[in-house]
């Protein structure tokens, strides 16, 4: 007799999903594993994704619909209705949904059955893909490269030592991302050990979950800045192993002070005279992409130092960086707001 597996144990059929939508998703839930190679899902994922599929159910019983019922529009229309101005967030709604009604069925759905999150993915200018999130990628001219860099290059003016070692931090952090492209989770992510500045100048970037790295080799004003603020941070006493804490105590700094400390430095370098386009970390980060391609690196190399798990994204990128570098000729004023592109 074949061993059960997780999934046969906590399988629901149709009939279960519709009479008792939570509890099904709560056995649904039980049967996934982890990121990598662990088992369980993680605690936390695992109360992110009840909180999405309790939005999305509470969508479905205002609009008085039954779960094997819901047809690709009903999807669409719940993903335009979210408050998030972010497309890739919306997407992790709509993968979420695709995945359980792949598996409300049991591997057997009825004939003519069309998964309705597929669908909604598949529909051409569907609203919820309008959204901010989606815009053209960003990139910064070299001439407000150059003021920025010297405005993170500059001396640090604060009267308490405590905000110089927090100017110190943030110039480090936003180098990191316009000198070496990390994204912020994986500068706030980042700690002492991954980070070689001696005869070799690496930073190496380790995923959540997975025995997958990358490495990435930063640009000498950011190994300079980096290493200041290095020293800053041992001389400080500065506890744990975070290279950019929030605090002495070494607690994780949260995103939104990193996008704010971003928009600060922004502000200040005086780029913000010059164009319209805004200037978060991620067009920073697409800007060391740029100076890659400028640099005549491949898209290979460029996939390397960015983690791509494919060459198409860099690709993509470098496409994204032709189209506007040939439509932005011009300096324009830049809106600051500590998000977006």
């Amino acid at each position: 007799m074949p061993m059960s597996t997780n999934t046969d144990l906590f399988a629901a059929g149709p009939a279960e999903w519709e009479a008792h939508p939570d509890a099904a998703f709560d056995t649904w839930l039980t049967a996934q594993a982890g990121r990598g190679q662990s088992v369980r899902m993680r605690a936390s994922s695992a109360e992110m994704y009840r909180a999405q599929w309790r939005k999305f159910l509470a969508y479905v019983q205002s609009h008085h619909l039954v779960l094997t019922r819901v047809q690709d529009h009903h999807v669409s229309d719940f993903l335009a209705s979210l408050d998030s101005e972010n497309r890739s967030q919306r997407e992790r709604y709509r993968k979420l949904i695709e995945r359980v009604f792949a598996d409300m069925h049991g591997g057997k759905p009825p004939r003519g059955f069309c998964n309705p999150a597929v669908a909604a993915m598949n529909e051409r200018g569907a609203a919820w893909k309008a959204v901010s999130g989606n815009r053209p990628m960003t990139f910064l001219h070299q001439a407000e490269r150059a003021k920025l860099i010297a405005c993170l290059r500059s001396p640090v003016t604060g009267d308490e030592p405590t905000e110089c070692w927090r100017q110190l931090r943030d110039r480090a952090m936003v180098a990191s991302f316009l000198g070496a492209g990390l994204k912020v989770a994986e500068a706030l992510r980042l700690t002492v050990n991954c980070i070689a500045l001696e005869n070799v100048h690496w930073i190496n970037i380790k995923r959540p979950d997975s025995q997958f790295s990358h490495r990435t080799s930063p640009a000498p004003y950011a190994i300079d800045l980096l290493r200041r603020w290095l020293t800053e941070r041992e001389r400080s006493g500065c506890l744990g192993e975070l290279v950019f804490p929030a605090d002495l105590e070494g607690r994780p700094m949260h995103s939104v002070t990193a996008l704010r400390a971003t928009a600060a430095l922004v502000l200040e370098s005086g780029i913000s005279d010059d164009r319209f386009e805004r200037a978060s970390p991620q067009t920073l980060r697409n800007t060391f992409a740029a100076e890659m391609f400028e640099a005549g690196e491949s898209t290979k190399s460029v996939a390397d130092s960015f983690g791509f798990a494919v060459i198409l994204t860099a690709e993509r990128m470098k496409a994204s960086w032709q189209r506007w570098r040939s439509e932005h000729g011009a300096s324009r004023r830049v809106d600051c707001a500590p998000n977006g592109r």
